[in-house]
This record gives structure tokens, C-alpha cells and sequence, in this order.
């Protein structure tokens, strides 16, 4: 040996003494990087915890080309893989390492081993190799797939069919090999379970391409379980598939059964496909419809009382007025999209309700009606808060139909009801109502001792915003110059030179 060999590479030789205790430190090196975190990892364990779409992320980065995954790795490496005595976790973790090679040779030959060692990893290395643009390697990934298909188990099948699913969209996929070899498995006899733990699988994709395919095969006893499944694409693709395949009396009870699904999509097209097939049934089943938790079920239901001659306002209405702890949310967001006179009452009773989505219909609803809403409700809705509520009176604000003038400031602060929390949600509300008519309002705004601590907050609040951009004619101007000028022992010279430069800018 060339004496000068040492000096060139001497961790190979040192590696070289025991080329099996180095695979895991190569692992490591290889997947280190890849993992996102600062710390280092359970190597071995790691590729059988991430998802499969992260497997691929994964491969894609091993075989990039800035990689430095292979930089370390002897020619020897994959016959130490094969041959050294590990868990079969590692061994499985070093091949899926193996098999994304930037060489095409060196992926060939890893691809090969693949059969030898059934898992989800190892058929999940084989399922993405199965679409590489090298032919060699795409022809031993799918001799490897067919392989470990008859000798996986079918949790194993199943952790890894997503896979299946995203290659199903990839260019070289195209040729039929999937639909004939994998999927062509999936519906054997030898493979009768494969469907049924698919259906039950974590993954939403699976179960959808599971229930589709099932149906597809005419397991029609699966679409009532199809309905009540949380994912809307299965109940959807069920009652459609029913609509094509089931005569009306079975599509009836098909379609009542879909008006107790968990999703309201699935709801609301059971509804329609019970008005389509049965007329009496659907009408009898309005009712419940109307006062359903869904708007979009509501709203179809309402409609199909109005093609029958019925107002839907009447169910909510008879629903509002029944003594209830709670006001029902559904019939008075309803009855607020279309509201009459009569309606003001009822909208009244929910102001004071805890839920903001109730008093935020209620709001709505006495908008619509043109309704004044007088300071104290302001002041009530200002202190129990809640997003919705304050969306509401913010918008209320802008469009004028709420205006914030002296006298509501006055009452609202003059109310015991309103506390710290309300005040300074009634400054938040301020903004809402221009930039110039917020500044006359406070400058004309007279509090005495006990609310000037708000009055200056809301001052330094408009502050605040007065860099925005608002048109000022030269005459208000000179009024709100003015106004400023008057209450400047108030305001402290801080804060007159601070407005006064807003003014100016303008």
C-alpha cells in the first residue's frame, strides 16, 4: 500500500475496520440536515414517524444537487446495508437512503434489495423509484413493488397508499402501470381486507379513494355508512353515486337517512335529493331542516318552503317565541337575513344572551329594520364584547346607521353597567367613526373629572391614527384648529402640537 494513502484518507481506513458501527453515524449524516431541527435525531426511527408526502420531500432533498447526503459513503455501503446485523428499522431507514442516490446505478442496485426487506418504508422507497426517469430503475422499483405487495402486511399497504394516490398526477405514471399492477392488487381476492382497513385508515385522501372504489365495485350497503362519514367528499360522491345507481323509493330513504350526516353539506344535498325524489317526505322533513345548525341547509330549506307556498318565517319565529334558556341561533340568524317590524321584539330579547353570535343576529336584524340602536344598548353590547358584536357596531358606525355623537359618548360613559372594558372598546369604536368627526367629537366632548382619564386616552388614541390619510377642506381646518386651541390647557402642549401638525399635514 502507497505509504501516502494514510495521510489522504484516513477516516475511510479507520471507518474500514468496522464498516457495520459506521452505517448509523451515516444515517445521521445523511438525514440530519433534512430534519429542520437543531438537534440531533433518532436516526433509525425517524423516516417511520414523518408523513408520507414528507417522504418524498425527503427524497427530493437526498437526490438534490447541492446534497451532501453520499459525500462520506464507500463503495461497500450497500452490501454492508444488506448484510450487517441491525434492526430492521435502521435497515429499512439506510436502503429508503439508499434508493434516493443521485447515481441512477447506485439507485438500481439499492432498488433491487428492496423485495428482500418488506415494510412500509422499503415499499414506500419502491412506490416513488417506480416513476423515475431512469428506465432501469423504474422497471426494478416496479418488480419490487409487485414483490413486497404479496408479502407486506396490509397496515403496512395502507400507511403507504398516499403515496399511490400522489403518483396517480405524476408525468411518467400515466402509462397504466399503477391502475393494472397496484390498484389491480388492492382489488383481488387475495386482497379482499385491503378496501375495508383503507375505509378506517387515518389518512382523509385513503378514505376517500377507499369508500369511491368500494362503491364503484357496487358495495351499495356501504352508502348509508358513506352519509355519516365527517369528510363531505364521501357522502357527496355517495349520494351522487345513489342518485346514478338506486331506484327512487331506495334514493328516498337514501336521502332522509343523509338529513342526519354530521357535515351539512352532506346535509343540505340529502335535503335536495330528497326534494327531487320524494315531494311529501321532503316536506315533512322542513321543519327540522329549517332549524337546522347549518345557514347553507337553512337557507335551501327555506327556499323549499317557498316553492311550496309556506313562509320559512314562521318556523323561526315559533322557535324564538318558545321559552328557552338560550334563544335558538340558527332560527334568529335566519330571521335576521329577512326581517319585518314584528321581528324587533324578538331581536330585543336576545340583546342581553352571553353568546356573542346571538347578539350579533340580533344587531343585524334590527339594522336591517331600520331600528335605532340607543346608547345604552351600545354601552351593554360595548361591555359584554366579543368579536362578532363589535364587527357589527363597527360597520354600524361606518355606514352611519349607528352615529357616535356627543350625547352617546355621554351616556355611555355616564352608565354604571359599562365598565374599564367597555370604555376602552367604546375608543376602539371612536375609530371607526373618520378621522375629523372622531377629533370634533372629543374636542366638543365636555367630561368631567371622573372621565378625563378616558377622554385624554381617547386623544392619544386618535393621535395615534391621525397618520393616516383623510381629506380636510380648509374651512373644518380652521374650526378644528380652533377647537384644539380652546382646550389646550386640557390637552397639554404635547398633544396640541401633536394634532395640530395632523392638521397642518392635511
Amino acid at each position: 500500500m502507497d505509504w501516502r494513502t494514510s495521510f489522504r484518507f484516513p477516516e475511510i481506513l479507520v471507518r474500514a475496520v468496522n464498516p457495520c458501527g459506521a452505517l448509523p453515524r451515516r444515517l445521521s449524516d445523511a438525514l440530519n440536515p433534512l430534519t429542520g431541527q437543531g438537534r440531533p435525531i433518532d436516526a433509525a426511527r425517524f423516516l417511520h414517524t414523518v408523513g408520507t408526502d414528507r417522504l418524498m420531500v425527503i427524497d427530493q432533498r437526498l437526490r438534490g444537487y447541492l446534497s451532501l447526503a453520499y459525500c462520506t459513503w464507500p463503495s461497500d455501503t450497500l452490501r454492508c446495508i444488506v448484510t450487517c446485523p441491525m434492526s430492521e428499522e435502521a435497515r429499512q431507514s439506510l436502503l429508503f437512503v439508499a434508493c434516493s442516490h443521485r447515481d441512477g446505478r447506485e439507485r438500481e442496485k439499492a432498488v433491487g434489495h428492496l423485495g428482500e426487506f418488506p415494510g412500509s418504508l422499503t415499499l414506500a422507497a419502491a412506490l416513488i423509484r417506480s416513476v423515475d426517469w431512469v428506465p432501469q430503475v423504474r422497471s426494478a422499483a416496479r418488480d419490487a413493488v409487485v414483490r413486497m405487495l404479496r408479502t407486506c402486511a396490509i397496515d403496512d399497504v395502507v400507511a403507504v397508499w398516499p403515496i399511490v394516490l400522489q403518483l396517480q398526477h405524476r408525468e411518467r405514471s400515466t402509462d397504466g402501470w399503477l391502475a393494472e399492477k397496484v390498484e389491480g392488487w388492492a382489488f383481488a381476492s387475495a386482497s379482499d381486507g385491503f378496501l375495508c382497513r383503507a375505509r378506517q385508515a387515518g389518512g382523509p385522501d385513503v378514505r376517500v379513494w377507499a369508500y369511491r372504489k368500494s362503491l364503484e365495485r357496487g358495495e351499495t350497503s356501504l352508502l348509508p355508512q358513506a352519509l355519516m362519514q365527517p369528510d363531505p367528499r364521501i357522502g357527496l360522491h355517495a349520494l351522487r353515486h345513489a342518485q346514478a345507481t338506486l331506484d327512487a323509493r331506495s334514493m328516498g330513504a337514501l336521502a332522509a337517512s343523509g338529513l342526519r350526516a354530521p357535515h351539512p353539506v352532506v346535509r343540505r344535498e340529502g335535503l335536495r335529493a330528497l326534494a327531487a325524489v320524494d315531494v311529501v317526505a321532503a316536506r315533512a322533513a322542513l321543519p327540522a331542516a329549517l332549524l337546522d345548525r347549518s345557514a347553507g341547509v337553512r337557507r335551501l330549506a327555506a327556499y323549499l318552503a317557498r316553492q311550496g307556498g309556506a313562509d320559512a318565517r314562521a318556523t323561526w319565529r315559533a322557535a324564538l317565541d318558545r321559552p328557552a334558556a338560550q334563544a335558538h341561533a340558527g332560527a334568529l340568524a335566519s330571521l335576521a337575513e329577512d326581517p319585518q317590524e314584528e321581528d324587533a321584539a324578538r331581536f330585543r330579547r336576545c340583546l342581553p344572551e352571553t353568546r356573542s353570535v346571538v347578539r350579533q343576529h340580533a344587531l343585524k336584524g334590527l339594522l336591517r329594520i331600520g331600528q335605532p340602536i340607543p346608547p345604552e344598548v351600545v354601552g351593554q353590547q360595548l361591555q359584554l364584547g366579543g368579536g362578532r358584536v363589535l364587527a357589527t357596531l363597527a360597520a354600524a358606525v361606518r355606514d352611519s346607521a349607528i352615529v357616535i355623537d356627543p350625547s352617546l359618548v355621554r351616556g355611555i360613559l355616564a352608565d354604571p353597567e359599562v365598565e374599564d372594558d367597555g370604555r376602552v372598546r367604546l375608543i376602539g369604536l371612536l375609530g371607526f367613526a373618520g378621522l375629523w368627526a372622531g377629533l370634533k367629537l372629543l374636542l366638543a366632548a365636555r367630561t368631567g373629572d371622573v372621565d378625563r382619564q378616558w377622554w385624554l386616552a381617547a386623544i392619544d388614541d386618535w393621535i395615534g391614527r391621525s397618520e393616516t390619510y383623510a381629506p380636510l377642506s380648509d374651512m373644518r381646518k380652521r374650526a378644528l384648529l380652533d377647537a384644539t386651541t380652546e382646550r389646550a390647557a386640557e390637552l397639554g402642549p404635547t398633544r396640541v402640537s401633536q394634532i395640530q401638525a395632523a392638521l397642518l399635514r392635511h
